[in-house]
């Protein structure tokens, strides 16, 4: 795999974009902790903040409506009130329906749909990491991993869009064949991702045995099976 790896890596348009892919990564891997993190901490602020919202519970399962919020019972009124203190929202319009009140108690999760406090990120010089230096250091395992990760993310893409729209858009096709041509120079890559790409295939197979039809970027429809014959546009 790593001798493979080390040859696709010497394309540096696909080097590039395996850089980008990875340090992208990172930082999801990262705010995912950072959020999680600032948002218990809000949320135990809170509850330290005024003890009536961890002494009882929602005593009516109270369920907003969009951006109303009304007969709600004591204790989500109370944490309401606590929750618009800290809002940057200064005209109080929340979407209260996105979230579940009486799991407020329990749930920071809950809060954060639906609170917003004036969190900062304090950022230090040692924190802004150069992308090219950042991948150029990390192992060849690391960076086989995260190149699995966004081809996952690309077939996925590529299938969904295949499944969804009435006609295949010939830039989506194109971009199929180029991938197949990919494969076949990374046998070990295609041995891999073996599920996602009979996955892939298996899309476009319905598409050919069917009565569908390729569009190109001036919306002319192909047929397919006419295509693989002759090529031509249907009239």
């Amino acid at each position: 795999m790593q001798s493979e790896l080390r040859i696709r890596l010497n394309d540096d348009g696909y080097k590039n974009w395996i850089k980008a892919g990875l340090c992208l990564q990172k930082t999801r891997n990262c705010l995912i902790g950072f959020v999680i993190s600032e948002m218990e901490k809000f949320h135990q602020f809170l509850l330290h903040a005024n003890s009536l919202l961890w002494r009882e519970i929602c005593k009516n399962s109270c369920r907003p409506q969009g951006t109303k919020f009304q007969g709600a019972c004591d204790l989500c009124e109370e944490w309401k009130t606590e929750i618009l203190k800290h809002h940057t929202n200064q005209n109080n319009v929340l979407y209260w329906g996105n979230c579940s009140p009486p799991l407020w108690p329990k749930q920071a999760w809950e809060v954060a749909k639906i609170a917003s406090s004036d969190w900062q990120v304090q950022l230090t010089e040692t924190d802004a990491v150069d992308a090219v230096k950042f991948t150029d250091e990390i192992d060849a395992g690391e960076i086989l991993n995260a190149e699995l990760e966004l081809l996952r993310e690309w077939m996925q893409e590529l299938r969904f869009t295949m499944e969804e729209q009435e006609g295949l858009d010939m830039q989506h096709l194109n971009s199929l064949n180029t991938f197949k041509e990919f494969l076949k120079q990374n046998e070990e890559l295609k041995n891999v991702l073996h599920e996602e790409v009979q996955q892939l295939y298996a899309v476009e197979k319905r598409w050919k045995n069917g009565v569908q039809t390729v569009k190109d970027q001036d919306s002319v429809k192909w047929n397919l099976k006419e295509n693989e014959g002759n090529n031509g546009k249907d009239k």
